[in-house]
């Protein structure tokens, strides 16, 4: 799965956790994680640090990029910009067995 953020990681970890514990499919991620809930990713959700370190052995964070503002282009457009290109480089579309579902060129939404 490939996002970008306009928030700092941590925050934008910690609200995918929260959204895949409360089953809350708000993106790709969140809804992969809702959809398969009872058959692979079977994770026990009876507390924090369980479900945390459950959750760890299904999934591995790594920023890619940090991407900084370019003279006279709106950030989003910038960030929209690199999401679709790592899409691509990473093939990360179910084409090829991953979870993003369109490439930003035909996608409005909110970081």
């Amino acid at each position: 799965y490939i996002g970008y953020t306009t928030d700092c990681m941590a925050v934008r970890w910690r609200n995918h956790k929260s959204h895949i514990k409360k089953g809350i499919k708000s993106c790709e991620l969140a809804s992969h994680f809702a959809q398969l809930s009872e058959s692979t990713h079977q994770i026990d959700k009876s507390s924090q640090a369980v479900f945390t370190s459950q959750l760890s052995e299904h999934i591995a964070v790594v920023l890619i990029e940090s991407v900084k503002p370019k003279s006279g282009i709106d950030i989003e457009t910038t960030l929209k910009e690199r999401e679709d290109f790592w899409q691509g480089a990473l093939k990360s579309t179910p084409l090829f067995g991953g979870i993003n579902k369109r490439s930003n060129k035909s996608r409005t939404r909110k970081p």
